[in-house]
This record gives C-alpha cells, structure tokens and sequence, in this order.
C-alpha cells in the first residue's frame, strides 16, 4: 500500500463510517468525543482534522475550554474506529513537504482558535463586510482572532508579535495562503500591521474560491477586504472564479502571473479591481497604472495570454473594502481579442 492509498482508505472512512464534513484545506470535522481525551464526557464538541497526504494528520479541538492541539497518534485512530494497521503507519508517517512553484514552503500547522472570536471582531465583520463569523467562515476566510495565540502554538513560524497590539478586542488579522504572512487591522482604531515570517517564500497572497477545480476569471484586489467584499458581490460567478488579493497594487504582476501559472489552461478572463484616487466628487483609478500593468505582463505571459481583461472600481469612495462606506461599481472594459479599447467603454457588469 502507497502512501496516497492509504490516505485514499482514510478519507472512506472520515466521510462513510465518521459522517465528517469537509472544509477547505483538508480539514474535515468530526465528533471531539471519540478522538480527544479531554473531551471524553462531554457532548458532540467539533474537532478539525487535517488531511493532507504531503503532511502529518493533524487535529485541533475547538471545544471551550480545551487546548488539545496535535499531530494525531496511532491510537487515536484506533480509537475513532479505524483499524486498517497498514495504512495507519502510512499515515502518521513524518514526510518531507514537497516543494513547487506553486506552493513552495506551505505551512501545515497553523494553530487557529475559532472560539477566541470576540464579539468586537464579529460585529466588526457585520458592519463592514455582512458577514457572520462562524468556525466554518473563520476557516473560509483565513481569520485569525488572537494572534500571538496562533503564534505562541505555531512553533514553526518564527515570527515574535510581542512588541505589538494585538488585544482581540480591537484588533483582526487574516492569513495569506502558504500561512506566512498575516495581516491586521483596527478595530475602532487606526492600525494597520503586516508581518511576514519568511520573507523568500512564494505565494504571500490572500485568496477566496482557490479550490482544486479550473477556474475561468480572476479577480485582482488590493486588500482582504478587497477580496471578501467582491468575492461576496459575485456569489453568482463564483464557482468558476477566484478571488486574490495582493497587499498592493505593486504585487499585481507577480500574483497574476503566480496564479496564471496554476490555471494555465482554463484562464481566460481577468477583472482588475482598482483603488480609487478622489477627482472633484467621484473617485477613479490610474489608467496609465494600468497600461503598464497589462503591457508587462505581456511580455512575461504573452501577446494574447487571456482573452479579456477589465477594470472595476467604485465611483464614490476609495475601493470596495468597507460597505458602511457608499459603493458604486464601475466597470472599464480594456482589453478583448486582441484589442484594447482605447477610449474605455464603460458597461455595466453586475
């Protein structure tokens, strides 16, 4: 039996004989009471386990009160029923992570603690994104409600926060993709903070919707809450998009053509989603920014290496980032067929 066998056997199993439910990033959820030794007298609590055949298995109780955060034993899998002994030493098996241009240096142990959440953070999310914070869209949207927690039980990130605020009270941070670089705001405060523990890792982006599938449109943001705005405003498209943000208009290029790279053969729409710079009452973006940007990537991906290409931005504030603040989307059509529109017909997309 091969490794991927075995884990093939397991995932049976987790979604057969144990009902788990499946989340992003080979989680899945299951019941605590038969896996955690704190949790043995109390009701159903969740457990995630990870599953990812590149890494150990890995579990965290999200019970109140329970800390029990580790890579999974043998005998926990026997005492959650699963008996099958070869595939088991496959699985718990250390393996040297793989290394691509993709997902070079990936992360695999990043502590998160849902019940951390503050009820600042979630009223926060409400107002400024309509969105409620739940274990499920805590993992969907790389929340991380206290920090140094994460930090203090992700020994594999060397990053010290100490010197920083971070009280889960006024303060939220979100995780880019490879789980190396975070990012935090202000909550009824003025701060902004980005740390980064590998700074020659590939991939420090912050994406929605990745998934495994082909996707056929990219959106390009600036900011987190950029991506989970648009990302939300687009839930009729979102199966065949996917939603990046970047952490500036400067690393546009290298994250278009990072994930150009992965859906190479089935890319063929890109929607850049420009911040705004005020004129008289209106915003509006920088058309030779964007010229630059589309005139450079030609000449690392190609003439013709997406079919079409346009920009939407918000006519009445900055960017999309904060629905308490008026929206009106705006959409520039740029490029299509080989032809660039010169005169920027505007058209409505939404």
């Amino acid at each position: 039996m091969t490794r991927e066998e075995a884990f093939n056997d397991f995932f049976k199993f987790l979604r057969g004989t144990m009902r788990a439910r499946e989340y992003h990033n080979s989680y899945f959820g299951i019941d605590g009471t038969r896996v955690c030794a704190e949790c043995k007298n109390h009701k159903i609590n969740p457990v995630y386990i990870r599953c990812n055949p590149e890494s150990p298995l890995y579990l965290k109780c999200f019970r109140a009160g329970c800390d029990n955060s580790r890579k999974l034993t043998e005998k926990d899998l026997m005492d959650m029923g699963y008996t099958n002994r070869e595939a088991i030493k496959l699985l718990i098996k250390n393996v040297k992570q793989k290394s691509t241009v993709f997902d070079k240096g990936y992360n695999e142990d990043l502590y998160v603690d849902h019940t951390r959440i503050t009820g600042e953070q979630l009223l926060y999310m409400v107002d400024r994104c309509k969105i409620s914070l739940t274990a499920e869209t805590i993992f969907q949207y790389k929340v991380i409600p206290d920090l140094k927690h994460t930090l203090e039980y992700s020994s594999h990130i060397k990053i010290n926060a100490d010197k920083f605020s971070l009280n889960p009270k006024n303060t939220i941070c979100f995780h880019s993709d490879n789980e190396n670089k975070f990012v935090c705001r202000g909550i009824g405060r003025d701060f902004k903070l980005s740390l980064t523990a590998d700074p020659d890792m590939v991939g420090n982006y912050y994406t929605l919707n990745i998934g495994k599938q082909n996707k056929s449109v990219m959106f390009v943001c600036e900011g987190v809450f950029d991506c989970i705005n648009v990302f939300n405003m687009n839930q009729n498209i979102d199966k065949d998009a996917v939603f990046i943000a970047t952490f500036g208009f400067a690393s546009y290029k290298k994250a278009i053509e990072f994930y150009y790279q992965k859906y190479i053969d089935s890319m063929e729409h890109i929607i850049l989603v420009m911040d705004g710079y005020k004129f008289g009452d209106t915003y509006s973006y920088s058309v030779q920014e964007v010229k630059d940007l589309i005139k450079s990537l030609q000449e690392s991906l190609g003439k013709r290496f997406v079919k079409r290409i346009d920009v939407i931005y918000n006519s009445l504030s900055k960017d999309f980032g904060d629905f308490r603040e008026p929206i009106s989307v705006e959409v520039d059509k740029i490029y299509e067929g080989g032809k660039f529109y010169i005169w920027w017909v505007s058209y409505t997309f939404f």
